[in-house]
Order: C-alpha cells, then structure tokens, then sequence
C-alpha cells in the first residue's frame, strides 16, 4: 500500500503519521519526505507492507494533520507494465528521471 501526504510542516509531522501506521499494525518499509523550506510545505510517500480499508485509514491520518491536508491511500498499486505491486508516486516539486535509448 502507498500513502501520499501534502500539508503545512510542523515538527513531530513524522512522528505523528508514523504512530497512526503503528497503532494500525502497519510495517513501513519505504518512507521518502520532502520540506519545501520557502513555502514551508511538507511532502511524505510511505509504502507499508500490508493493506488497510483506505477510507477508515485516511480518516485516522487526517485527524493527526492540519484540515486542508492531502492524503492519498493506494491499497492496490501496480507499477506500469509489470503489475508487480510497485508502483512510484512523484513527490510534487521532485525532478523525474528518464533515459533515452
């Protein structure tokens, strides 16, 4: 499963996704954040190991982060063309990496 988090920063942001994931028994085994220090934005891709019903999951998420948060909760991704269950989320403000061939 991936979530996608987009708020305001704050100190303990971290913390206090990760204690909802905790409280909820899931195993993150992928977490990238990024602050956009001038706009004072924080940014989170977690992918956790098992899967969680998204609405209930996104609701305990939302009550721990400020009420214009974005929260996104993918319990099925599919990376393109492999189905493998891996699929990459861009954190907005990230430059992307292609190659040519």
């Amino acid at each position: 499963m991936i979530i996608v988090i987009q708020c305001t920063d704050q100190v303990g942001r971290v913390a206090a996704i990760s204690g909802v994931l905790s409280q909820e028994k899931l195993n993150i085994v992928s977490l990238r954040e990024h602050v956009d220090i001038d706009q004072n934005h924080f940014y989170m891709r977690v992918q956790v190991e098992q899967d969680a019903p998204a609405a209930p999951l996104t609701e305990k998420l939302r009550a721990v982060l400020p009420a214009d948060a974005i929260v996104q909760v993918n319990p099925r991704p599919e990376k393109k063309g492999s189905g493998d269950g891996n699929k990459r989320i861009p954190l907005p403000g990230r430059y992307s990496r292609s190659s040519s061939l």
